[in-house]
C-alpha cells in the first residue's frame, strides 16, 4: 500500500484525502476510523445544509 490523493465524492461535494492505495490495482482502503469518524462528521454537516 502507497499513501495516494484520492478524490472522495458526496452529495455533489468533492473532497481531496490521501489514503492507502494499491500500486498495482488502485484500490483504495478506506480505514473504519475515518469511515466511522470523520466522514461520518462530514456527512452530517453536509445533509443539514
Amino acid at each position: 500500500m502507497e499513501q495516494g490523493k484520492v478524490q472522495v465524492f458526496y452529495l455533489n461535494s468533492a473532497f481531496d484525502v490521501m489514503l492507502p492505495r494499491c500500486p498495482q490495482c488502485g484500490l483504495t482502503m478506506v480505514p473504519k476510523s475515518l469511515a466511522e469518524g470523520k466522514m461520518l462528521e462530514v456527512e452530517a454537516l453536509l445533509e443539514d445544509k
